[in-house]
């Protein structure tokens, strides 16, 4: 077929969100296109905590994006053009897509439509955090991810500051600590991260779910 479409394993794709991502005329809105999606939330016993849509990624309004999540709709001719998946990673090949695609000028179109419920173990669940960094997974592919397009992709550094905060300002404490010989800014990096870690919780604990209707 001419049009690719891309789902994790644990997605469940909802009625209606295919029709709605081509025009009147049957042709794809975008050669790059996806919708907003539902994760529900379960720990590593299987029992459901809460579901909401995943605010990170949803959109309003049509929005163009760099980084695609885990289901889009691609047209093979991008996909061809792109090289398709860098195997390298063992983990978010999905964003390294999305960076080079934006690079070449055809970033992921997000629509304000449902396109599934993901069901997963959340993502700050003891088990699955400790199974993620034994075995290097998310360090390695952030690693690989960062080094891949710091010096020709202008797309990464907003994915840095949003997603990586902490590490950024590892980085500069350990580059000033380097030049001014001094460990000031080092010493506040635990500070900064534990902050970091409190404000997460809070904005978790005060919108532990989100009305679908708003993102449809």
């Amino acid at each position: 077929g001419d049009i690719f479409f891309f789902m994790d394993g644990d997605m469940e794709l909802l009625p209606g969100f295919l029709k709605s991502i081509f025009n009147s005329n049957g042709v794809l809105a975008h050669p790059f296109v996806s919708g907003n999606w539902v994760n529900w939330y379960h720990n590593s016993e299987g029992e459901h905590l809460y579901h909401e849509v995943y605010r990170k990624m949803a959109v309003q309004k049509p929005t163009y994006q760099t980084v695609t999540g885990g289901f889009f709709v691609m047209e093979r001719w991008l996909w061809e053009r792109l090289g398709g998946m860098d195997t390298r990673f063992l983990t978010g090949q999905d964003l390294d897509l999305g960076l080079r695609s934006s690079v070449k000028g055809y970033r992921l179109l997000r629509l304000p439509v449902l396109g599934v419920n993901h069901y997963t173990i959340h993502y700050r669940d003891e088990k699955r955090k400790w199974k993620s960094l034994l075995a290097f997974r998310d360090v390695y592919a952030r690693a690989l991810l960062y080094r891949k397009h710091f010096w020709r992709n202008p797309y990464v550094f907003k994915r840095m500051i949003t997603g990586d905060p902490t590490w950024l300002f590892l980085c500069l404490a350990t580059i000033v600590g380097i030049v001014t010989q001094t460990g000031w800014l080092l010493m506040a990096y635990p500070l900064l991260v534990m902050m970091a870690t409190a404000i997460r919780r809070k904005k978790e604990s005060l919108g532990v779910f989100v009305s679908e209707t708003a993102f449809i």
